[in-house]
């Protein structure tokens, strides 16, 4: 956590000094828009249509600010340049499926035992085709199945295993608590969070799927490195005013032995290096780079704007 006393107002000045570099060399300028509340009503009609209904039981997680409401938010400030709604609502539920399952392992969590093995037992039941007790992995598993009704198939296929390998990094966290693993080669660091930002799926929605794969696939591996450092940097504040140490950067910290802000400082960079090269890789297509820079604005904007993240007791967001 944050150091007491006389140190934390140095240490947050030496983060707020790596945030503010970081939106710099980014060239952020996206201002603050309201939550999207008509968005959200389509959201819940398509969920229920699905048969999520807040009659089910977990209900008002989904629904709540934690699950929907922040999906909607992900889904219309980081890809309002997504013209095709279809594509936007599916975003939108498969970031809520995602974030009701990892809500497993919420410190606050108040789910029983056979909730937590509908969690452990999601990736089996959808590769065998078999029914999901919980209505709101049904829907998950739903909304990845849908996406080759939308999307090319290895667009597809790297979505769908995105899902699955963020499944795998929910388990992996529980594990992790129980077995007491302890974070000691940086590269497992990177592994983890390679599983649990599910960034694969998120770079491929960058794209719409009538823009051939061609234009915009040597981009992608710095694009998940964008998802992932983005919101490692972003996120650090809240983490460690929260007490969360199973993330990027403390468990990269730890194997190195090195400070956490020092990481930071070191992800920003990487952060910043991939955004200029992926602009550089896409240059050749003015459609592809504009698709670009709105997602990249946007993902920094639902960062940068939203409580969750506290950034406005910086000085950044909205005061």
């Amino acid at each position: 956590m944050l150091p007491a006393s006389s140190s934390t107002k140095a240490t947050q000045t030496g983060l707020l000094e790596v945030l503010q570099s970081f939106l710099t060399r980014c060239s952020f300028k996206v201002p603050y828009r309201p939550f999207d509340t008509a968005f959200y009503e389509l959201a819940v009609q398509e969920s229920e249509r699905r048969g999520a209904t807040a009659g089910c039981k977990g209900a008002d997680r989904y629904f709540g600010s934690s699950c929907l409401k922040a999906a909607v938010s992900i889904t219309t400030i980081s890809y309002e340049h997504v013209e095709d709604k279809s594509i936007q609502m599916l975003v939108c539920l498969f970031t809520a499926g995602a974030i009701y399952l990892d809500d497993a392992n919420a410190a606050d969590s108040n789910l029983g035992p056979e909730d937590r093995r509908n969690v452990e037992k999601f990736s089996e039941r959808f590769v065998a085709g078999e029914v999901q007790p919980d209505p709101f992995h049904a829907l998950f598993a739903g909304v990845l199945r849908d996406m080759y009704k939308h999307f090319g198939r290895i667009a597809a296929n790297g979505i769908i295993s995105a899902g699955l390998n963020f499944c795998n990094s929910v388990l992996l966290e529980t594990s992790s608590k129980e077995l007491n693993i302890v974070a000691t080669e940086s590269d497992y660091a990177l592994y983890y969070r390679n599983m649990s930002g599910a960034s694969e799926a998120y770079s491929f929605f960058v794209f719409p799927p009538t823009m051939p794969i061609s234009m915009y696939i040597q981009a992608v591996p710095d694009i998940i490195k964008i998802n992932n450092y983005a919101n490692d940097v972003l996120s650090f504040y809240k983490e460690e005013t929260t007490g969360d140490d199973l993330n990027c950067i403390s468990l990269i910290a730890t194997s190195k032995n090195v400070s956490k802000l020092e990481v930071l400082g070191i992800l920003a960079d990487e952060c910043v290096a991939a955004h200029q090269n992926a602009v550089k890789t896409l240059a050749p297509s003015k459609e592809a780079l504009e698709m670009y820079h709105n997602w990249m604005q946007g993902y920094l904007a639902y960062h940068i704007y939203a409580e969750r993240y506290r950034l406005n007791e910086l000085g950044l967001g909205i005061n």
